[in-house]
């Protein structure tokens, strides 16, 4: 790579730093230590604590689950770092030398020849979308219990997160089918807890009244599930890097 490439090399990526450092995001600490990256600054609202995630998705929290102040020492902290990088960034591009200027015409430009007859297709890039992944909380045991002197059943049991993101504002659909499959009754559980960390487990119970005589029972899961970067606690207990290949010769 020449020089003048070099330097223009330098310069855009100096540009998209300052860029990126602008659009910083804001951090919601959890108080079991998990810290969410935004993006843009999260609001308390009531009772919970409305926020949208780096991927632009809107999301809430119980404002008992967050710790403001962490919250707001983080936010602080990562903002006076990425000031200090923007100056460094800045400083850098106003000390960069001016590229020299140079006139271009037709002449310098290369032109793909003109395809003639016979001559194979250019072939095309097919990229497979993948389908959105499905929540990883679902139900690992339940059970029913039907009441004919009161008419009515009721269906408890147990969600686990079996994925690694933690998993947020769980939802449970319950419903009651017939041998061919059609709904009898719909209705959202109770939750004992409706946020869990990867690997946590959480009881469900709902009741049906005035139902005794259904096939099956179908469950729907919904949670919004959320990256999070290992609290300082995790990484010491990380175990420290293979130093094996590290020897002198």
């Amino acid at each position: 790579m020449d020089i003048s490439k070099r330097r223009r090399t330098i310069l855009a990526l100096l540009l998209g730093s300052i860029f990126g450092l602008a659009a910083r995001a804001d951090w919601l600490v959890t108080k079991d230590g998990s810290r969410l990256e935004l993006k843009g600054p999260y609001k308390v609202d009531g009772k919970r604590v409305v926020f949208t995630l780096v991927d632009g998705k809107l999301s809430s929290l119980r404002a008992d689950q967050v710790d403001l102040a962490a919250s707001a020492r983080e936010t602080e902290k990562a903002a006076k770092a990425s000031s200090g990088e923007e100056k460094q960034a800045q400083a850098a591009v106003a000390e960069a030398p001016e590229k020299p200027r140079r006139s271009f015409t037709d002449k310098d430009f290369s032109h793909p020849a003109e395809a003639k007859e016979g001559d194979a297709a250019p072939s095309e890039a097919v990229v497979d979308t993948p389908p959105a992944a499905a929540s990883a909380v679902d139900v690992i045991v339940w059970r029913q219990a039907v009441d004919p002197g009161r008419n009515r059943v009721d269906v408890s049991g147990t969600l686990r997160n079996g994925g690694q993101n933690l998993a947020a504002a769980i939802q449970l659909e319950v419903r009651l089918v017939d041998h061919e499959g059609k709904a009898l009754a719909t209705q959202l559980a109770s939750v004992t807890t409706p946020r869990l960390a990867p690997g946590e487990t959480t009881d469900f119970r709902t009741t049906f009244p005035q139902i005794v005589n259904f096939e099956s029972v179908k469950f729907d899961v919904k949670a919004t599930e959320f990256k999070v970067q290992p609290s300082p606690q995790d990484k010491a207990k990380e175990p420290p890097p293979d130093a094996s290949d590290g020897g002198g010769r």
